[in-house]
């Protein structure tokens, strides 16, 4: 649950796009398929990587849809080498 809220805080995402809710609204839920994580070289790294955490410095999420009517929006955030508040520390967690 940590790793999500760091996550979620960095990318400034509504509740709608990483949690189930009631009423499912425009906005498409993400998946493990939406997070892309790079190396220092930006160089796409597997999601099956066994130094995944370490190796990821930058993490790419893709908004399929919102409710702002924008679709395939990407958003892209740098590691900030904090041991604890690093959203693509918290991405590569995630997705392991």
């Amino acid at each position: 649950m940590a790793n999500l809220s760091i996550s979620v805080f960095f990318f400034t995402m509504r509740s709608c796009e990483y949690s189930t809710i009631p009423e499912r609204g425009k906005t498409k839920l993400l998946t493990v398929g939406n997070i892309c994580l790079y190396s220092k070289d930006k160089i796409e790294i597997s999601h099956h990587d066994q130094l995944l955490e370490s190796r990821a410095k930058h993490a790419t999420i893709t908004f399929e849809d919102q409710k702002n009517n924008k679709k395939m929006e990407t958003r892209t955030q740098q590691c900030t080498e904090d041991p604890i508040l690093c959203p693509v520390t918290a991405w590569a967690r995630i997705v392991s």
